[in-house]
């Protein structure tokens, strides 16, 4: 609303907005989209602060403009604005160096260096819960809830900073106590989004940087870096953005400046004056050109490599998963209803190595148990033994071919027939 009062005193001469004829507001909106003084960006938020309001008018009903309103309301939406590049200047290795070592809390650091990193939203982050983390053995996953969904953060810089942090939390073996947190009168509440900017602008005065730190900078910076070696495709699944998003576009044109003064010392002769030092991504440890892996920490130098491997790893897991619940749907479908149905008789918890049971030794189990199975299954504590096939002779000295069947955590062996 304030926006829509703002355009009344500077654009429409003070007139409300809501008395104006269609042909009045086209020709001033028209010449606001001309204003060489106004971004896009700015364009675009007085546009979407209009449509809100006209929404609001529209729905409501019995009013004598109404139609109108509905014309302005699809005029609004025909009219495109195009997007402009993010103009913020993304965090150099040298400004994170002096933001993490200004850094004194264990909290902090962990933060700034998973932001850094993984680039998360502020809802993202802030949300996260103890049990949300999943600790592996050279990088963790942090569940968080998107915008498209439930997905993970993928840990690897900053593991050793994340571990540290929750071998210090408070409430570290509460699943539900929250992540990041604050002290406040002596109570342990949630990290908000306030607070975390207040700490960043502090600590970024701490680090003697002069330009503004918030959170969003360090998701502008981690996709600015990784639109140099991801796909598209990659950058969606790694920065949890919809498959038609615009914005791995946009970082890959951002990223791309970074080839201009090789290109131009290529063409001219001139060589690069100041090239920048190579250090390892996770210890800062200053390494030689050509070497592979870190001297200190043994890191492979090619960041890159790390993330590929993470990104592709998670897509891994996840087919897997989604493979093995189809199985577990065939192999339901594949067991007949009258199986299921039936009156099992199961040997459970076998003291014997099931691995050696042999037909003769399950037969004489069997006699001793006074009974002939129509159905097996064979369980050793939390172990379950499967075959293909399994040949398997009953007390009455037959032999009987049976196929296996996995039924949630039973083997289920079904005799096909006699010998």
């Amino acid at each position: 609303m304030e926006n829509v009062c703002r355009l009344e005193r500077r654009l429409f001469g003070g007139k409300k907005i809501e008395d104006m004829s269609f042909g009045e507001f086209k020709s001033a909106f028209s010449k606001l989209l001309e204003d060489e003084h106004l971004d896009d960006d700015t364009k675009k938020i007085y546009k979407i602060s209009l449509k809100k309001f006209f929404e609001f008018l529209v729905s409501e009903k019995f009013k004598a403009k109404r139609n109108t309103w509905s014309k302005i309301l699809e005029f609004l939406e025909d009219v495109k604005i195009k997007e402009t590049e993010p103009r913020i200047e993304p965090l150099s290795e040298e400004e994170f160096r002096k933001l993490y070592e200004a850094a004194e809390d264990i909290q902090l650091r962990a933060i700034i260096s998973i932001a850094y990193e993984c680039g998360p939203r502020a809802g993202e982050l802030l949300t996260c819960k103890i049990g949300d983390v999943r600790l592996h053995e050279n990088y963790a996953e942090i569940l968080v809830s998107s915008k498209t969904g439930q997905e993970a953060l993928l840990v690897v810089r900053s593991y050793g900073d994340l571990v540290n942090h929750l071998a210090h939390h408070p409430m570290k073996d509460d699943p539900e106590a929250p992540l990041w947190f604050i002290w406040r009168g002596g109570e342990f509440r949630p990290l908000t989004h306030s607070a975390l900017n207040s700490r960043l602008k502090k600590l970024a005065r701490k680090a003697g940087l002069k330009r503004q730190i918030r959170l969003h900078l360090f998701r502008h910076t981690a996709a600015t870096e990784k639109a140099k070696f991801l796909t598209d495709r990659e950058m969606c699944q790694y920065f949890r953005w919809s498959s038609r998003s615009s914005m791995p576009t946009r970082y890959a044109h951002l990223a791309g400046r970074d080839v201009k003064p090789k290109i131009f010392s290529y063409y001219t002769g001139e060589q690069i004056q100041h090239e920048q030092a190579l250090r390892c991504w996770k210890c800062g440890q200053p390494v030689h050109h050509g070497v592979k892996y870190c001297s200190r920490c043994g890191a492979p130098v090619d960041q890159s490599k790390v993330v590929r491997t993470a990104v592709h790893v998670k897509e891994f897991e996840e087919a897997v998963q989604e493979l093995q619940h189809k199985l577990d749907i065939l192999l339901d479908c594949i067991v007949k209803p009258s199986l299921k149905e039936k009156d099992v008789r199961m040997i459970l918890d076998l003291d014997e190595d099931i691995s050696k049971i042999t037909p003769g030794a399950l037969a004489k189990i069997l006699e001793k148990k006074n009974h002939v199975p129509d159905l097996v299954v064979i369980k050793d504590g939390e172990k379950i033994s499967i075959e293909s096939r399994e040949e398997i002779l009953n007390s009455d000295g037959r032999l009987y071919l049976y196929k296996a069947y996995m039924v949630g955590d039973r083997i289920v062996l079904e005799p096909l027939r006699n010998r």
